[in-house]
C-alpha cells in the first residue's frame, strides 16, 4: 500500500483559525477527507479534494470570508477557497444543523463507504476509524453503518458506482443485505429521480460500467430503477448470431465493449437500451424478435418520463434503438433511395450531425458477442463514404438550379431526394458487390 502524507498540499490548504472559547484559545483544525484520501492511498490520481472543518464556529467562518473563502449552502454550507476546493463543517448524521463540538470521527461515521471515510490531518496523519486502509488492502467495499444507509437510499446506488470504478473490488456480505434491505424496503422510491440518472451517467463512465448494473440486479434496485433492462434477463436470442446467451448478457457485453472503445457519455447510453425492445417480445415469438426496434421506443419514452434525459441523449438513444439493425445491414443494401432514407432518419445530411457517436455505439454493440470482440466494423466506413457520396449532390447543377428556382410545396423534397438518391446511385455502382450474407447482416 502506497504511503500517505501530504505532499502536494500546501499549507493553505489547511486555514488554521484561532478563536476564543470562553476563556481558553481552541484552534479549528481542517482534514482532507474521502475521496482524495482513498485515491491516495490507492496510488491513483486524486479525484476533488474534499476538507472536513473540526471545532468551526461562527467567528471561523467569518474569518474564513475575510480571506476570501465563499459560502455556498444555508442549513449545510460549504465554503469555497479561491482555489477551488471545498470546505465543509464537521456534521454528524443525527444533527439538522453543524456544531463546534461535532468530532471528526462522527462526521466520518456518516459517510457511505469506510474506504471514503478517512481523513488526513495537516501533519499528514491519517484517521481512520472504521477500517478503510484495512479494505482498501482487501479490496473490499464495505459500509459504514447500516442507519447510513436507510437514511440515504441513495448510497445503494453509490455501492453499485463504486463496484464499476474499482473492478477488482468485492462487496461485503453485510453491505449487500443492507442494500436489499434497503430496496426490499421502498427506499429508492425516496430517491429524487435527478439524483438516479446523475449516479447512472456517471457510472457509465467508470471503468467496468456493467458492474453498476450487475449490483443493481444483485440488490433488487434494477428492476426498481430500470424494469426495462431487468426485463432482458433470460430473454433469448438466436444462438447463431448471439452465442453469448440471452439479451441481457448481451447488454453487459456492449457495455464492455463500450468502456474497452473509450466511448463517449452518449455512445454509451446508445448502447446500454438499444435492445430493450426485446424484452417486449411476446414468449411464443422468442428468439426471433421481429420489430423489436420500434418497440423499443415508447419504453425510451417512459425512460425519459421518469428522468431527467437531456434532448441530445434520448435523441442518440432513440435513434440506436430503431436503426441499428439497419446500419448492421447497410452493407446488404443496394437500392439508393434507402440508404438516403436512413440516413435521412439519423439526420446524418445536415451541417450539424452526430452520427460518428451512433456508429461507435453501433460497433459496440457489433462486437458485444461472444467470439466477436475483435470484429473489425466495415458498416461504419461505408456509411460515412455513401453520406460523403450523397452530400456531393449539393455541387450538380442541378441542385443549384433547384435552389435558384425552387418548385412549390412538397416538390423541393421530392426534388430533393432525387438529386441525393441518384448521387447515392453513381457512387454505388462504383462499390464491389458485397457477399450476400456477412456474420453481421441479421445483428440486431
Amino acid at each position: 500500500m502506497p504511503g500517505l502524507g501530504v505532499s502536494g498540499l500546501a499549507a493553505r490548504h489547511f486555514p488554521q483559525c484561532t478563536v476564543s472559547a470562553g476563556y481558553r484559545e481552541r484552534p479549528m483544525e481542517t482534514y482532507l477527507v474521502g475521496g482524495a484520501v482513498r485515491d491516495r492511498l490507492l496510488g491513483e490520481p486524486e479525484s476533488d479534494r474534499d476538507y472536513v472543518l473540526v471545532g468551526m464556529t461562527g467567528t471561523d467562518a467569518e474569518a474564513l470570508e475575510r480571506q476570501g473563502y465563499r459560502k455556498v449552502g444555508r442549513d449545510f454550507p460549504i465554503w469555497i477557497s479561491p482555489g477551488g476546493e471545498e470546505y465543509a463543517p464537521a456534521r454528524a448524521s443525527h444533527r439538522q444543523t453543524w456544531t463546534p463540538e461535532t468530532t471528526l470521527e462522527e462526521d466520518l461515521a456518516r459517510r457511505d463507504l469506510t474506504i471514503n471515510a478517512m481523513a488526513v490531518a495537516a501533519n499528514g496523519n491519517l484517521v481512520d476509524p472504521f477500517g478503510g486502509q484495512e479494505d482498501l488492502k482487501h479490496h473490499r467495499l464495505r459500509h459504514v453503518s447500516d442507519a447510513g444507509f436507510r437514511e440515504d437510499p441513495l448510497r445503494v446506488l453509490r455501492l453499485a458506482r463504486f463496484a464499476s470504478r474499482f473492478p477488482s473490488f468485492h462487496i461485503a456480505r453485510s453491505t449487500l443485505a443492507v442494500a436489499r434491505s434497503v430496496v426490499s424496503g421502498g427506499g429508492l422510491s425516496r430517491i429524487a429521480p435527478e439524483r438516479i440518472w446523475t449516479e447512472t451517467l456517471r457510472a457509465l463512465m467508470e471503468k467496468r460500467p456493467r458492474r453498476y448494473f450487475q449490483v443493481l440486479r444483485q440488490t433488487g434496485a434494477l428492476a426498481a430503477t430500470f424494469p426495462e433492462l431487468a426485463a432482458l434477463e433470460g430473454v433469448p436470442q438466436p444462438p447463431l448470431h448471439h452465442p453469448e446467451g440471452d439479451v441481457w448478457t448481451h447488454t453487459l457485453l456492449v457495455l464492455d465493449q463500450a468502456s474497452r472503445m473509450h466511448l463517449p457519455l452518449e455512445s454509451r447510453l446508445a448502447a446500454l437500451f438499444h435492445d430493450i425492445g426485446k424484452g417486449a417480445t411476446p414468449k411464443d415469438l422468442w428468439p426471433a424478435h421481429v420489430g423489436h426496434e420500434k418497440a423499443a421506443l415508447p419504453l425510451l419514452e417512459k425512460i425519459a418520463a421518469r428522468y431527467p434525459v437531456s434532448r441530445s441523449h434520448l435523441r442518440i438513444m432513440r435513434r440506436m434503438a430503431q436503426y441499428h439493425t439497419s446500419i448492421h445491414q447497410i452493407l446488404q443494401f443496394r437500392h439508393p433511395g434507402k440508404i438516403v432514407l436512413l440516413l435521412q432518419a439519423l439526420d446524418a445530411l445536415r451541417p450539424v450531425e452526430t452520427l460518428d457517436a451512433l456508429l461507435l455505439a453501433c460497433m459496440a454493440d457489433a462486437r458485444g458477442r461472444t467470439g466477436h470482440e475483435d470484429d473489425p466494423y466495415p458498416q461504419a466506413i461505408h456509411l460515412r463514404k455513401a453520406q460523403r457520396a450523397i452530400l456531393q449532390a449539393k455541387n450538380t447543377p442541378e441542385w443549384k438550379q433547384l435552389t435558384t428556382s425552387p418548385p412549390p410545396g412538397a416538390g423541393m423534397a421530392s426534388a430533393i431526394f432525387a438529386l441525393r438518391t441518384e448521387s447515392c446511385r453513381k457512387w454505388l455502382q462504383e462499390q464491389p458487390a458485397q457477399p450476400k450474407f456477412t456474420s453481421t447482416v441479421r445483428l440486431g
